[in-house]
């Protein structure tokens, strides 16, 4: 999964979800390009390979790269379970939704992501975001 989240608003206004693949890369940079509000894009990655070509691709020079290594360790927590990927894409685009409509984190006084980004000028209900399921 890959998702980009605005530094002064904390909204996450594009993410994709498959294999760590150009194309997944590429579907996530160019669902960003049009989002930052005519602003330069800052990009900060993690080490994936793939990233330099990928935003040069997209962006051109027209945007701030960097990229951040840490380094973990792994460590087994036993078998994982299998999520569809269907499944998988609709349980992150609800939890993104979630996250820029409903939540209001302490930083943004009171306001959801997607306000402080002039989106939208209240909070969502979560039953806005899933209607009548």
């Amino acid at each position: 999964m890959f998702f980009a989240i605005d530094h002064d608003t904390e909204i996450v206004p594009a993410w994709a979800v498959g294999k760590r693949t150009e194309e997944t890369a590429l579907a996530l940079l160019y669902r960003l390009k049009g989002s930052p509000n005519g602003t330069r894009p800052q990009d900060l990655t993690e080490a994936w390979n793939g990233y330099p070509e990928t935003i040069e691709q997209v962006f051109g020079s027209g945007v701030d790269y960097a990229t951040l290594t840490k380094e973990y360790e792994s460590v087994a927590v036993g078998p994982g379970r299998y999520v569809p990927p269907r499944d998988l894409r609709a349980a992150v685009s609800l939890h993104f939704g979630y996250y820029n409509f409903v939540w209001q984190p302490r930083t943004l006084r009171g306001l959801t992501p997607a306000m402080a980004a002039e989106a939208v000028d209240s909070p969502w209900e979560v039953a806005d975001l899933v209607g009548d399921c």
